[in-house]
């Protein structure tokens, strides 16, 4: 697992920003933005974990990480991560886990999705009055997997 640092500079910088922006507050108006802050906070923490059943019912407290075939990689609320087979899950959440997977196969690039229009070459022709132009049209949908190297 290769962990990376945050940019120390920016940080420091979003920081003193935030410093002076918190000085220039009045103390109540301080009390909000500090609340709002740490609302938002929890908020993006725990949309990232769902409560899971087993088929026995058992509840667990897991985001997923990865989805690859029948292995479900997740992260437990106590930070555990396990590999765990789809076929321990509920059918709910069995169907969760395909929609996410291919959710974000899609945000990942994982999978192309293509539309294409092939057109004949068009001959007109005019008889009474009338123009017509004729030609032959099909369209397809190309799908493709990326598997990365």
């Amino acid at each position: 697992m290769k962990v990376t640092l945050p940019n120390l500079a920016f940080s420091k910088i979003y920081f003193c920003i935030f410093l002076l922006i918190y000085n220039s507050l009045c103390p109540m108006n301080r009390i909000l933005i500090v609340l709002a802050i740490t609302l938002w906070a929890l908020h993006a923490h725990a949309e990232d974990f769902r409560t899971f059943k087993d088929k026995q019912g058992r509840e667990m407290t897991a985001k997923l990480t990865l989805v690859s075939g029948d292995d479900v990689f997740i992260e437990r609320s106590d930070r555990l991560k396990k590999k765990v087979s789809i076929n321990i899950f509920s059918q709910a959440d069995q169907n969760y886990i395909r929609d996410w997977a291919a959710e974000e196969a899609l945000k990942n690039g994982a999978l192309e999705i293509r539309f294409t229009k092939e057109e004949s070459d068009k001959n007109k022709s005019a008889s009474g009055g009338i123009i017509t132009t004729t030609y032959t049209a099909s369209y397809g949908i190309v799908l493709k997997t990326r598997h990365k190297k």
